[in-house]
């Protein structure tokens, strides 16, 4: 079994945490469903109590702009548990999978085998071609992995800059300085975790530039 410690899963922790003492001020414990909202008015979380004996929640967390950025389930003890479900602001899947200890989990039956998920990359616009010298943002998607436990690189192995414009959308930009097919790989670690450019597993999607 492997996790992967995450700043995210913590701060879902924490931010459950201050929701739970603000629950306490707020409302009785007889309170099934709670909404809660930014400084500025927007939706922030909303919980719904679904296992009363065992005290579990569904929890949703919305981003400031609007989207639902993840949801799942918080145990007692405010800790996020079982499945959970991570989002695109567009509203697409960018992760759905298990959480335990706070981290997010793969089986040894998954992190073997992360080559063989089901997975693709997404390009703004979805350009059937891409032309030479104009840059392009880009997402990707690996069934029941998240995007920690793999790289995307080039045919030479250097990983793709972080797109700082609207990552919520896209995660990755990239400039195609030549004509030809360009390569975007995959690059997942080995069993002992490590990822080696050009040995790892690798998943391959190919485009043509003009």
């Amino acid at each position: 079994m492997k996790f992967i410690y995450h700043k995210d899963i913590v701060s879902i922790s924490k931010l459950i945490l201050f929701i739970s003492c603000f629950m306490m001020i707020s409302c009785s414990t007889n309170c099934k469903e709670e909404s809660y909202y930014y400084d500025t008015g927007e939706l922030w979380v909303e919980e719904k109590l679904v296992d009363k004996k065992d005290s579990i929640y569904s929890t949703k967390i919305f981003n400031k702009k609007g989207y639902l950025e993840k949801e799942g389930y918080t145990d007692k003890f405010q800790n996020p548990i079982g499945l959970w479900i991570e989002y695109f602001a567009d509203g697409k899947v960018k992760w759905k999978g298990e959480i335990k200890d706070k981290q997010y989990y793969l089986p040894d039956s998954l992190f073997l085998n992360m080559h063989n998920q089901y997975s693709y990359i997404e390009i703004e616009g979805s350009p059937r071609y891409l032309k030479k010298g104009n840059s392009y943002k880009m997402r990707t998607y690996v069934e029941g992995v998240p995007s920690t436990f793999y790289e995307v690189t080039d045919s030479l192995g250097y990983p793709f800059e972080f797109n700082k414009e609207d990552p919520e959308n896209y995660v990755y930009v990239f400039t195609p300085n030549e004509r030809g097919v360009f390569e975007i790989w995959i690059m997942f670690p080995d069993s002992s975790g490590y990822i080696v450019p050009k040995k790892s597993r690798a998943k391959l999607f190919s485009i043509s530039v003009y």
